[in-house]
């Protein structure tokens, strides 16, 4: 394969635009950062639900410490919140001038 095409295949992904060759706006930023929180969310929840019902089996923990891998996905599902909750309070203050 020539450099040429490799050097363009690298720079295609690389720009961090969607499939209409333009950044994502912040309303699909929003809605990115609630489907993230609320995938966290399931997934800790699983996790979590696991660990208490299943006692005597092994389960997952953070890096040994006994603290359950459920609660990751719980601060994870927190802060993609507070990311989606700071995006909307900036759109909200700047009356829509955002692009």
């Amino acid at each position: 394969m020539p450099e040429a095409a490799l050097y363009k295949i690298a720079k295609q992904a690389t720009v961090a635009k969607n499939e209409r060759g333009r950044k994502p706006s912040r309303e699909e930023q929003a809605v990115l950062h609630l489907i993230m929180a609320l995938c966290w969310l399931i997934l800790g929840g699983v996790l979590l639900a696991w660990r208490w019902s299943d006692q005597p089996a092994p389960s997952a923990t953070i890096w040994g410490t006994g603290i359950p891998l459920g609660w990751f996905g719980v601060a994870m599902a927190l802060y993609n919140l507070l990311r989606w909750w700071l995006d909307h309070r900036a759109k909200k203050s700047l009356g829509q001038k955002l692009p």
